[in-house]
């Protein structure tokens, strides 16, 4: 299962999600608009999941995109980081 989530800053949601995914259990979660730095999000703690890939924003303030997978999956990241561009295409794959 795939879970995708326009999350508008996952920094004040963290604890609603860690509830929902214990009981789901899904494979992966995307979230929109996490609005945090890069070195914010990287200290986001998710029980049994993995930050894999993401994109932040240097210049502006909110959107964001970032994908968590599940401890039990295999997981390959695609870097489109020169497909980016703040606040007209925010990608992770």
């Amino acid at each position: 299962m795939l879970l995708h989530h326009n999350i508008r800053g996952l920094n004040h949601r963290n604890d609603e999600f860690s509830k929902f995914t214990s009981t789901k259990s899904p494979q992966v979660l995307c979230y929109s608009e996490h609005h945090l730095k890069s070195y914010q999000l990287d200290n986001v703690l998710i029980q049994s999941y993995n930050l894999h890939t993401k994109f932040c924003m240097n210049t502006f303030k909110n959107g964001e995109v970032c994908i968590y997978t599940n401890d039990s999956i295999q997981f390959s990241s695609i870097n489109v980081l020169n497909f980016c561009k703040e606040k007209y295409h925010e990608a992770c794959l």
